[in-house]
């Protein structure tokens, strides 16, 4: 870092003059390069509005701010990794504060573009900060050949303006200029070339950083996340809806509120999951987590290797058969995982609706087989009567459905409730006529098998294969 020296008495020369300030923004130009690295584009939304002009349409923006960054071209290096070409290890950039008041013209021309409206689809409106001359006023100077100071009028300010350029590659600029910042991209337009057609803007965040991103997922991680995965887009356009404090908006997207994001993500992996459990610890974003994401890899792995079988138990229940007489048989549900409720079909009063819970219902499980088994009860009545019976899926239609489609696994009692599931027939053993339909219906049989007021004690475990291992 340069700085100008002096000394007592000396008499300042112009070179030095200049060089007291223009030192200062090269440092800090040179300083904010060093710390933000390689960034371009918008630090705010403008707003854009589009003016016909009697068929030569052309955009202005409202103030806002754009930062550009420009390789210092004095260190270049020649290399061949990625491939063939300059590296520049350094920068220099500039924040630049765009004030429509301030510019000679704020009209920028899209007149062109609309009349090619196709080929300026993902154009860009490129922005640059330049110096131009202002405010002339009198000064007073040595003049040689007078002997004497004269008084003459100049520009004494060179200020900074900002230039724009619609295209789809960014502009080439000298060695002494900054380089261009794309500030929007033309998304579409409303009505292709025609009078009236507007183009449709997207604001191009300086922090979206495309090549970094391509440097991650080729160089980096070795993945392929797009651009539509990590795109700030959304939160650009969203700043319209920026809180207001005191009655005011601060609608500037800076590393503040990068941070803050990185902050608010973080604390929505600690918790605050929109599937999570309600058993889940929502913890400060600061803290450890319960589980880092190798520790749940870690775990993850055993149990899908200790899985072979895409197969598995989805529901589960222990159900009491009460049989008083024909007319009153009824199936309480004891204990049960994944079944809402068991209740008796207006069918048969033998068959048993075993209705399953509603989130099972939503997943596209395909149910494959239905294991009912008594556990053992003897009558109290007669001793060594196991009041047995044998039970069966009531329908076969049941099997290999989707449960998540709403005409599946349909319900005896489908109709009055809603529900949906599996239909169980429980047919009683024993009896000399136990598959003699004719002689009477399945109900008197659970009644003669089941005297009294025994019961049966079922246990169930309905088992099925997602749809997406099938």
């Amino acid at each position: 870092m340069d700085r100008v020296k002096l000394y007592a008495q000396e008499r300042l020369d112009l070179d030095d003059a200049r060089a007291l300030q223009g030192l200062i923004y090269d440092y800090v130009q040179e300083a904010i390069g060093g710390l933000f690295g390689h960034v371009r584009g918008a630090l705010s939304a403008p707003t854009i509005t589009q003016s016909e002009n009697s068929g030569a349409p052309y955009v202005s923006l409202s103030a806002f701010q754009f930062v550009t960054s420009t390789p210092i071209s004095t260190t270049a290096q020649s290399v061949t990794t990625p491939s063939s070409g300059l590296a520049y290890p350094q920068m220099k950039t500039v924040v630049v504060t765009y004030d429509p008041t301030e510019e000679a013209s704020n009209q920028i021309s899209i007149d062109t573009a609309r009349a090619y409206y196709q080929d300026y689809v993902d154009a860009y409106l490129w922005a640059r900060p330049v110096q131009v001359d202002v405010s002339t006023a009198s000064r007073v100077k040595w003049d040689v050949a007078q002997g004497d100071e004269v008084t003459f009028s100049d520009e004494t300010r060179s200020a900074q303006r900002v230039e724009f350029a619609v295209q789809k590659t960014a502009p080439a600029y000298a060695a002494t200029e900054a380089a261009w910042a794309p500030i929007a991209r033309i998304a579409g337009w409303t009505d292709a070339d025609n009078s009236g057609s507007l183009a449709q803007w997207q604001v191009q965040s300086a922090y979206e950083h495309d090549d970094a991103r391509d440097w991650m997922g080729s160089a980096i991680s070795g993945d392929a996340i797009s651009r539509p995965d990590v795109t700030l887009d959304p939160l650009v356009t969203s700043l319209a809806a920026y809180p207001m404090s005191a009655g005011t908006s601060a609608r500037v997207f800076g590393v503040a509120d990068q941070l803050a994001i990185l902050r608010y993500k973080v604390a929505q992996l600690q918790g605050l999951g929109l599937n999570d459990p309600a058993a889940t610890q929502d913890r400060a974003w600061y803290t450890q987590p319960l589980s880092s994401l190798n520790g749940l890899d870690a775990r993850l792995a055993p149990l899908e290797t200790q899985r072979t079988s895409p197969i598995v138990c989805i529901a589960a229940g222990q159900v009491q058969v009460a049989v008083s007489s024909a007319a009153a048989i009824s199936y309480n549900l004891l204990v049960s995982h994944g079944i809402s409720a068991t209740r008796t079909s207006p069918t048969r009063k033998n068959r048993m609706c075993v209705e399953l819970d509603a989130d099972l219902l939503a997943q596209d499980w395909k149910l494959t087989h239905v294991d009912i088994t008594q556990i053992a009860a003897p009558n109290t009545t007669a001793t060594g009567d196991l009041n047995r019976i044998h039970a069966q899926l009531g329908d076969v239609s049941t099997l290999w459905a989707l449960l998540s489609s709403a005409g599946s696994c349909l319900l005896d009692d489908h109709g009055t409730t809603g529900g949906r599931g599996v239909n169980i027939e429980l047919t009683a053993l024993g009896l000399s006529d136990e598959e003699d339909y004719a002689a009477d219906d399945e109900a008197v049989r659970l009644v003669k098998t089941v005297r009294g007021n025994d019961f049966i004690h079922l246990s169930i475990a309905i088992y099925a294969i997602h749809d997406d291992q099938d």
